[in-house]
């Protein structure tokens, strides 16, 4: 077969006219497939080399096509690399060649160089003359696309920034602004004239009509002025400070909400400018005649805009400006609070994400605008509520007064968001440690109804008590008080709601030794004056002393198992989330190629989550999506250390094994849960665009275009999420959406393994959340009335009905099931499952379906595999071009069930 495709090929390219498509298509297949002998390779790639022999009427659309196919070469072929490097080289010499071709055989030679550092020198000869002359064309798109890649092409850095200053005054917007953007990261000059030469380009480039060239300058002007800061001292650094932060200033009211943005964006770069300065951009009121008025109010402009992005980037800038002014920081926290009332989730997030950074260096929420702050604990969005939680275990409380105030709060927060309680439960442990004194008074205040509520009396609240159980623990461990104003009553009470308290109390202390301190605690009767011992004495006495007593300790552990693996509800999904929180901390071994470790790690966070018993269907379908999560986790370990720590190309059968069972599982995990929030669906259809990233890094030709494909698709999902504001992108999905526009939009069409390595560089595992009310899609199959000894009868060439006794688990009508009769590989059919003939959307929908079988085969006796699958719409995969059976890829919601088929004898 190959030897007649090199046939065909060469028969193809005999005549002196440029190579067909047919005969270019025949090369590609045999440079692609890894198995295409070495003397074949030579023959084509000789071939191709003297088609690129000067010619006076070039074909571009073919240059570009033989050009690609030399790229493919130096690819899949690296001992070909440095002779396929003279030919271009050679090659983009030729005065008759195309801007066009020069610029694409130019980006072959720069990526083989990259390869290979002992060609580097041999690029550096060239890129920079070809650089220049190309540029200067009249090709607008091939010059665009050099000052876009100039980072990649060996050119030096003065003739660079000379070149991008000289077309930031280019007749066309595009060119301005890709010369701009040159100019943003071309700062490794040391000449200061020039170094004001380019950062007074920015600033004039301020005023230019189009939006793009305008964001492009806020750019040149934030990096070439921290520039020049670098390079300043003494007075001359001051007076380059305040000019670099008043020309931002004046460019916060700009009429694109692009530049606004860029603007406030560099504004939190700025590491120095003057106190008065700082606080008049706090104040649309000039509070210095002699000061210019660019920048009165900046800050109050940009929280008053009317787009959510640029509210959310005055709060992120305020943030980083912090330090450098106490005063500025002092009254920036009162202007920051009034965002707590803002329309947008993301502008309160980062406003409270602010407030915790200041209350974190000792600027502290006034008491006039605590019910601001404490009105975000009943915000409708987990995030903001968690937020306002770490600010408030932050709070320097003044009074009992005050200290009631938080405690009130934050009870009413329980009864209102049950489902926060282990968080509520920290925050409240943390303020108690801090305020010891007031939280005793507050315990014996409402002691009485903690013995109501032990003696069973009605009105009693459970969350209540344990929240008030908790106080007493964190009071006990305070250094303002003596464990002898702690009733020991109080630590008996705690430990019969261990399971309850222990999960919110999981970050400070141990479980084991949590249970410990509190049976010593609840048998203590009196301690005299000259007896009393600090909590926090006493905690380190049993963690100290208890490994002596190797009994009890075991015991006390046993104790704790039982009472963890009865926690039931939201217990059960905050003992969950703790284990998935720890997630994150293995992402440094996975990077460093520790799998074993890593696998090690997961096996036994699998193990925790499968020891706990369950008996409340609200956790369900957290503990199962938490089970699929860690698997996924595990295959995806061995993908990623393969691909990006061994570098094994081409993939193994092993990986190849392990790539698809990423896919199903992560479509699993997307498609069988419902009520999982927008967060953890964004990040789960991030880790599928990791996956297609890290297939793309493996260099697997067969793939390519699929995986490109698939890529494009899942990242629209990811958009119309976003769109909705409620969720952050992260680097990783904004470089993705980037690579995306820029890969639809490049000259060249093509582009190589080095950028797909970069993405994946920013990505990393992220802490999920996991709401209470997840449910689990599945359903459960049987066979009325068969086994082997009681087969179904049937006649060869008729159809037969298969009883099949089916459990549905939340599956609603817009639901396309599928079931699906095997008799082997090649025979198989499909049966539409319609949920309008079966009744209402009940949670668990159970009855009995007769599936026709109409290919019985000429046998005595056959076997059939049953099985039902849910079609996926969104799916990008086609699993049967059949329009009889399903267009999309099916997610299989139970077991395969065996049927047993006879023929029935005359």
């Amino acid at each position: 077969m190959e030897q007649q495709h090199l046939r065909n090929f060469l028969e193809l390219t005999a005549t002196n006219t440029p190579p067909s498509k047919h005969a270019l298509t025949l090369a590609r297949s045999l440079i692609t497939n890894p198995s295409t002998s070495n003397s074949t390779i030579s023959t084509i790639y000789e071939t191709l080399t003297h088609s690129l022999s000067p010619n006076p009427n070039p074909n571009s659309i073919s240059l570009h096509h033989i050009l690609s196919l030399l790229s493919d070469l130096s690819l899949h072929r690296p001992h070909l690399r440095r002779p396929i490097f003279s030919t271009l080289r050679s090659f983009s010499l030729l005065p008759s060649n195309s801007p066009r071709s020069v610029v694409e055989s130019l980006s072959i030679l720069v990526s083989i160089a990259e390869e290979d550092s002992e060609l580097v020198e041999l690029v550096e000869e060239l890129s920079e003359s070809v650089f220049l002359s190309v540029c200067f064309g009249g090709c607008i798109s091939v010059r665009r696309w050099l000052l876009l890649n100039a980072k990649r092409i060996f050119v030096r850095p003065a003739v660079l920034v000379t070149v991008f200053l000289g077309f930031s005054k280019d007749p066309y917007p595009e060119i301005r602004k890709v010369a701009l953007d040159g100019l943003s990261w071309c700062v490794g000059i040391e000449d200061r004239g020039l170094i004001q030469g380019c950062f007074f380009r920015g600033v004039e480039m301020l005023s230019d009509m189009e939006d793009c060239v305008r964001c492009s300058a806020v750019g040149v002007v934030s990096e070439w002025g921290q520039v020049l800061l670098a390079s300043s001292e003494g007075e001359s650094k001051k007076y380059w400070s305040d000019a670099l932060f008043e020309k931002l200033c004046s460019i916060v009211r700009d009429m694109s909400v692009d530049v606004r943005l860029q603007a406030f964006g560099a504004i939190g770069k700025i590491t120095m400018a003057s106190e008065n300065i700082l606080l008049q951009t706090l104040s649309k009121k000039v509070l210095v005649k002699s000061q210019t008025s660019n920048v009165a109010g900046a800050f109050v402009h940009g929280m008053e805009d009317e787009f959510y992005e640029v509210r959310r980037s005055a709060c992120s800038s305020l943030s980083a400006l912090s330090s450098l002014s106490s005063d500025f920081a002092y009254k920036a926290l009162n202007l920051l609070v009034d965002m707590l009332n803002d329309d947008s989730v993301a502008v309160r997030l980062q406003a409270l994400q602010t407030v915790h950074h200041l209350a974190q260096h000792d600027h502290q929420v006034q008491e006039e605008n605590l019910n601001l702050l404490f009105g975000a604990l009943f915000d409708t969005s987990t995030s903001i509520r968690s937020e306002a939680r770490r600010i408030v275990q932050l709070l320097k409380l003044h009074s009992l007064k005050m200290f009631k105030f938080c405690v009130n709060g934050l009870v009413e927060n329980l009864e209102i968001y049950p489902q926060d309680e282990a968080d509520i439960f920290f925050v409240m442990f943390i303020i108690g440690r801090n305020h010891g004194s007031y939280a005793v008074s507050i315990m014996e205040e409402t002691s009485q109804d903690i013995d109501d509520f032990f003696e069973g009396k009605l009105g009693s609240n459970a969350a209540k008590t344990a929240f008030i159980l908790v106080l007493a623990i964190s009071a006990s461990l305070s250094h303002e008080i003596n464990l002898c104003r702690i009733p020991p009553r109080m630590f008996s009470y705690a430990v019969t709601l261990l399971g309850r308290i222990s999960s919110g109390l999981a970050y400070a202390l141990d479980p084991h030794v949590l249970f410990s301190y509190l049976c010593s605690c609840s048998r203590s009767t009196s301690v005299s004056d000259s007896e009393m011992i600090k909590g926090e004495e006493i905690l380190q006495h049993i963690v100290v002393d208890s490994p002596g007593n190797q009994e009890s300790w075991e015991q006390s552990r046993t104790q704790v198992s039982n009472a963890v693996c009865q926690l039931e509800g939201i217990e059960v999904v905050a003992l969950i989330n703790l284990v998935l929180a720890q997630i994150k901390n293995i992402w440094q071994l996975m990077q460093v190629g520790c799998i074993n470790e890593v696998l090690e790690t997961l096996r036994s966070w699998k193990e925790e989550l499968e020891n706990i018993n369950i008996t409340s269907s609200q956790s369900f379908g957290v503990l199962v999506f938490a089970l699929k999560y860690i698997q996924v986790l595990e295959h995806f370990g061995k993908v990623w250390t393969n691909v990006m720590c061994l570098k094994k190309y081409p993939l193994s059968g092993e990986i190849e094994i392990n790539f698809g069972k990423v896919d199903y599982k992560l479509n699993e995990l997307v498609h069988m849960f419902l009520g999982v929030d927008k967060e953890v669906m964004v990040y789960l259809l991030e880790l599928m665009l990791v996956t297609c990233i890290l297939k793309l890094c493996s260099g697997e030709p067969w793939c390519y275009e699929s995986t490109l494909r698939k890529v494009s698709s899942i990242y629209s999902v990811v958009e119309l999420i976003l769109e909705k504001g409620s969720v952050e992108p992260s680097k990783f999905l904004v470089e993705v959406g980037n690579f995306l526009h820029e890969f639809q939009t490049s000259v060249a069409g093509f582009t190589n393994l080095f950028e797909f390595k970069k993405l994946l560089e920013l990505f990393s595992l992220k802490q999920i959340m996991l709401p209470g009310g997840l449910k689990h899609v599945k359903a459960e199959l049987d066979i009325v009335n068969n086994t082997c000894e009681t087969p179904i009868f049937f006649v060869s060439g008729l159809p037969v009905g298969i009883p099949l006794q089916i459990t549905l688990y939340n599956i609603v009508v817009d639901n396309r099931l599928w079931v699906k009769l095997t008799v082997n590989e090649d025979s198989y059919q499909y049966v539409y499952l319609d949920m309008k003939h079966f009744g209402d959307c009940d949670t668990i929908k159970k009855f009995i379906f007769v599936a026709p079988f109409y290919k019985t085969p000429k046998a005595t006796n056959f076997k059939l595999t049953v099985s039902l699958g849910m079609e996926c719409l969104s799916s990008d995969k086609l699993t049967s071009r059949n329009c009889r059976g399903p267009k999309n890829e099916l997610m299989y919601l139970c077991n395969e069930k065996e049927v047993f088929l006879s023929m029935i004898v005359k």
